[in-house]
């Protein structure tokens, strides 16, 4: 039987043959203009250039880890209901949800292998999903300036 960490990987693998955009060579921090109207066409460009790429870098990721969540997150939830059933309690008091979830957790290394790997894929595509948010911000401003640089243009 295959492992639900060994099928959302293979799932993940399925797709590597689609081309995928590679990290941009722009890798180095940077310092985002306080004014973009000060820049001259060729430097905008080169913004709307290195934002796009990191922009569609950003979300390649993104797409992948969620892919992977799709997979490992019901499938969890189906485990622990099962071993939730199985887990014996010190009392006879009803005891809550979350700790009888708890107790099954941490009562399965396969369980506890699982929760660790989900919470490390949500937390990176939170992550990734905050940088594609401030990528396409900067890449918008950039985007307005260059539209009305373009419409005054046309009016001279």
């Amino acid at each position: 039987m295959v492992s639900i960490l060994e099928l959302a990987s293979s799932i993940s693998n399925k797709y590597k043959e689609f081309p995928a955009p590679l990290e941009p060579e722009w890798g180095e921090s940077f310092r985002f203009p306080v004014d973009a109207d000060t820049l001259n066409d060729a430097e905008l460009d080169t913004w709307m250039l290195k934002l796009g790429a990191w922009r569609g870098y950003v979300s390649a990721l993104a797409s992948t880890l969620e892919g992977q969540l799709a997979v490992i997150e019901p499938a969890f939830e189906m485990k622990v209901g099962a071993a939730m059933s199985t887990v014996d309690l010190p009392s006879d008091r009803r005891t809550v949800k979350e700790i009888v979830r708890s107790l099954a957790i941490i009562g399965s290394i396969e369980l506890t292998e699982i929760w660790n790997e989900l919470l490390r894929l949500k937390g990176e595509v939170k992550i990734l999903q905050k940088k594609y948010e401030y990528y396409t911000q900067q890449f918008e401003t950039i985007s307005r300036v260059v539209s009305r640089r373009g419409q005054e243009k046309m009016r001279l």
